[in-house]
């Protein structure tokens, strides 16, 4: 391709197609023709934004990535000098106008055509299609790498994000070479190996592909050398013996073992349950896990978010449809558990039960899983360590029973649901917090329709809008709900809202087959201190539609106001008290969603005597 100034526009009809390169050197072609692009701080503020993926940087963003920790008195001004420099150049070569937006305090940068995004599409089809598709899908992604990732740019923040794509090439390349094994294509494989090798000694899964390579090369003598040049790198830089892999591959190769062309091939766990079905909405905690992959690369904390929030609100749903998403971007595998941290049928499980899975899952033999809990936290840290996996840790107890499971290396993810928002993780472990809310009005008759079907509900939308509201619109009395008008469909959906209407009834309508609302509150009220539960099922006595505070519960548990304070907290940590505004008087407020006040209306006519029940609601009017 010829350069040519950022002035040649003549005879251009109309925007011409622009192409970004981030694989090498930066390079932006419009036209098919390269253009120039500023200086180095231009470059810098293009090659953030492109980083960014067409999401929004704030200014503040690209001055650390740009210019540093130091940046100089004037940097505000500069950042907008360098956005008018790059907008003027593209306009100049006749890119379509706006390219780059200003938002708020920040820009966002569309990129029509970004190699980096085209590689991601290649690599996302290559996992799941057989070896000899794969192979090819990955040696056209493996072209698309021109050199060094954003060579020549050496913003500060800029060059640890461009290593993302490095480690991704690399990992590409190993890939491929696994496959082009499978294929008999071995001296294929053996002739890219070879250099990856040369260049990166400690990466041992290249080091046991390339051997692999060359045994079935009939290079046995050649497979060996290369095992002991590789046992002494690791042995003198890090002072560590070979893993497992090399090591059974070194074995194989001694004994001439036909099943060598296995040996040495990582094992990729993908674990993630099938999505659920009808998902709709949640698009701002979406866009918020999204984040999760694209924080800062001066925090070096390992990517976690906590999704917490009452039963049946949808926590697992989302966190597994987002894991689903994002799985290609997690070759190395996804490790999936339920910790039952609230489950009527068995308790929770132990932290080492999980790991002793988890490692077997990483390709651990048994045999070799130690016995103590630290020791299978090092061992699974230790495996992690240059992988990319996503972890997702359901339906979590504790802070306590999650610690134990996460990765060293922050090239992995992990996803936590539980019904508490696990603060010891935040606090301590750089954890990200979100609460997970209800589903809007429009959101819950989506969900309604795309299960009993849009014409249904399109008929009697005021019916479904009922239904909405009398399921608090949350996802599983939603879909208890759709499950029954399926199966009945002679029933209006007239019928269905007015079987829910009776208070009394409601909870037992939302039960289909062994899944229930009453059976999820009953999880959380069971886990509830004595106190806890006698303030929630007297709060079921009372009709509180404004909402409620802690004279409240402190006049209904006959108890001194700090304790009662406590127990509020207790109540929203269980997620069967929600927390609204303050009142004028600046004290914490509380509310009840409908359902779960029905079911502590269950629980005081079960467990209160009637003159309790008379008494508690006497003190608290």
């Amino acid at each position: 391709m010829s350069t040519t100034s950022g002035n040649d526009t003549h005879g251009q009809a109309g925007p011409q197609e622009v192409c970004f390169s981030i694989l090498g050197p930066l390079e932006v072609t419009v036209g098919g023709r390269v253009i120039h692009l500023g200086g180095p701080r231009a470059r810098g503020t293009l090659a953030a934004l492109l980083l960014a993926e067409s999401r929004i940087v704030p200014a503040e963003r690209l001055v650390d990535q740009v210019w540093g920790q130091d940046p100089p008195p004037s940097v505000r001004n500069q950042v907008i000098i360098a956005v008018s420099v790059l907008r003027r150049a593209l306009h100049a070569a006749g890119a379509e106008p706006g390219l780059i937006e200003t938002v708020g305090a920040g820009y966002r940068l569309r990129a029509p055509h970004l190699d980096a995004r085209q590689v991601e599409a290649d690599l996302a089809l290559a996992r799941q299609a057989p070896p000899q598709q794969a192979a090819a899908l990955m040696r056209g992604a493996l072209d698309l790498w021109r050199g060094r990732v954003l060579a020549g740019i050496d913003g500060p923040g800029l060059r640890a994000a461009a290593e993302h794509w490095e480690e991704l090439r690399l990992t590409t390349l190993e890939d491929w070479a696994d496959n082009e094994l499978q294929l008999g294509r071995h001296q294929d494989a053996a002739r890219e190996l070879g250099p990856l090798v040369e260049e990166h000694p400690l990466r041992e899964r290249a080091r046991a592909l390339f051997m692999v390579a060359l045994h079935r090369s009939g290079r046995q003598a050649a497979a060996l050398e290369v095992y002991e040049q590789g046992r002494a790198v690791l042995v003198e830089e890090l002072g560590l013996e070979p893993g497992q892999a090399l090591r059974e591959t070194h074995r194989a190769i001694l004994r001439d073992d036909a099943t060598v062309r296995q040996a040495g091939v990582r094992t990729r766990p993908a674990q993630l349950p099938p999505p659920v079905s009808s998902f709709v909405g949640r698009r701002a905690e979406l866009k918020l896990l999204d984040a999760l992959l694209d924080r800062d690369d001066a925090d070096r904390q390992v990517p976690m978010c906590v999704l917490y929030g009452t039963a049946g609100v949808g926590k697992s749903g989302l966190a597994v449809w987002w894991a689903h998403q994002v799985a290609h971007r997690f070759p190395d595998g996804q490790l999936f558990v339920n910790l039952r941290g609230h489950d009527g049928q068995a308790p929770p499980l132990r932290p080492e039960a999980v790991l002793a899975r988890f490692l077997r899952a990483l390709g651990a033999p048994g045999e070799q899983v130690p016995p103590g809990l630290d020791e299978r936290t090092a061992l699974f840290r230790s495996l992690l360590q240059d992988r990319r996996v996503l972890i997702v840790l359901d339906n979590a107890a504790s802070t306590a029973q999650v610690r134990p499971l996460l990765p060293g290396a922050r090239s992995c993810c992990v996803v936590v649901t539980s019904r508490s928002p696990l603060g010891g993780l935040v606090a301590l472990d750089g954890a990200s917090s979100m609460a997970v809310g209800v589903l809007s009005t429009t959101e819950a008759e989506e969900l309604l329709a795309c299960m009993v079907g849009h014409e249904r509900i399109e008929r009697e939308r005021l019916a479904a809008r009922r239904i909405g509201a009398l399921c608090d619109r949350m996802p599983l009395p939603l879909r208890i709900v759709a499950a029954k008008l399926m199966s009945r469909s002679t029933w209006t959906v007239e019928r269905m809202a007015g079987r829910l209407e009776s208070e009394q009834g409601r909870l037992d309508e939302l039960t289909q087959d062994e899944v229930g609302v009453r059976g999820t509150f009953a999880l959380s009220y069971r886990g509830l201190s004595p106190s806890a539960k006698l303030a929630f099922r007297r709060l079921g006595l009372l009709d509180l539609p404004a909402g409620f505070d802690a004279w409240t519960v402190a006049a209904l548990t006959d108890t001194p106001l700090p304790a009662a304070a406590r127990v509020c907290e207790q109540l929203v940590d269980a997620q069967l008290v929600q927390p609204l505004d303050q009142d004028a008087g600046s004290q914490p407020w509380y509310g009840l969603r409908d359902l779960v006040r029905l079911f502590a209306w269950e629980r005081a006519q079960e467990e209160e005597t009637a003159e309790s029940a008379a008494q508690a609601v006497s003190r608290s009017k």
